[in-house]
């Protein structure tokens, strides 16, 4: 089972003495949890930053990225994987080919870019250590158990049974944008695994892969159109047409009911994939 991973951080060492504690972590002061998730939503941030450019290194060292502005989403990973998202458009590079996404009588799926920073449903559930205030920068520490992580929906590992995470936020004052993350998993037996850590820049430019792909599918010379017909022959049916570039094939987005894919209308010859990527297609799906 893969193991829990959440941005979380290694405390800071704690300061010998009391006279110590203040300068090396600043003022104590309140936060309002509801009030940090709504200012790193990514429709606050865009208010006061005009992109957002985010990228996660795992201890293990995966590492995987995301980039925003006011047009354009943009994921990015060390295997290859590469994805925009503008308008209804879902452009990406599979590390092999190109694809787009057809959303078939279903909206296109934005939500991984409403929060890009934090968990808006973990982040409450986080028992607050401590918060302190240092010039312009506000750190805050959490806590929280795979236990609790648990009744949220996360799986865990039977070796982080008992174990907790910690997290140090680096939070800008004056806008509550966080900046970075850390966390580390404490085992219960102590053990601490490798840091993981999210660092986050704020007006910066789109990255060279983003406007790359970008380019190739606004540049395509030779398009193909997908249609996709559901409930065929029935008084529900309806027509979907896509229009992508050549040799890029179809994700299909289809509501959970529709099953079945046939490339007759008849619906005798199952649709086994998009692999003619240079022609027309047709799909008939039905429940």
């Amino acid at each position: 089972m893969k193991k829990i991973t959440k941005f979380i951080c290694l405390l800071l060492s704690f300061c010998i003495f009391s006279t110590l504690l203040c300068s090396c972590f600043g003022e104590s002061v309140e936060i309002d949890i509801q009030e940090l998730i709504e200012a790193n939503s990514t429709r606050s941030l865009l208010e006061n930053y005009k992109s957002i450019n985010i990228k996660f290194d795992y201890g293990d060292g995966e590492t995987y990225g995301y980039y925003v502005d006011s047009e354009l989403g943009y994921y990015w990973d060390t295997s290859g994987y590469t994805e925009i998202t503008f308008g209804d458009v879902q452009y990406g590079f599979d590390g092999y080919e190109y694809y787009r996404v057809f959303y078939a009588g279903e909206e296109p799926d934005t939500s991984m870019f409403e929060h890009v920073i934090i968990d808006k449903e973990l982040l409450p559930a986080e028992e607050v250590i401590k918060c302190k205030q240092k010039g312009d920068t506000i750190t805050l520490t959490t806590k929280i158990t795979v236990e609790e992580m648990e009744k949220l929906g996360y799986e865990f590992a039977a070796d982080q049974d008992g174990g907790y995470f910690f997290t140090k936020y680096t939070i800008d004052a004056s806008t509550l944008a966080i900046k970075q993350m850390e966390e580390r998993f404490v085992y219960e037996d102590g053990k601490r695994a490798a840091a993981n850590i999210i660092d986050v820049y704020y007006d910066t430019e789109r990255l060279d892969d983003a406007v790359a792909l970008l380019e190739n599918y606004n540049g395509a010379s030779s398009l193909r159109t997908v249609t996709v017909v559901t409930d065929p022959n029935t008084s529900e049916e309806r027509s979907y047409k896509m229009t992508l570039p050549i040799n890029a094939y179809t994700v299909f987005a289809l509501p959970e009911e529709y099953e079945n894919g046939y490339t007759d209308r008849a619906c005798t010859i199952a649709f086994e994939g998009d692999y003619e990527t240079d022609k027309d297609l047709t799909v008939y799906v039905t429940k």
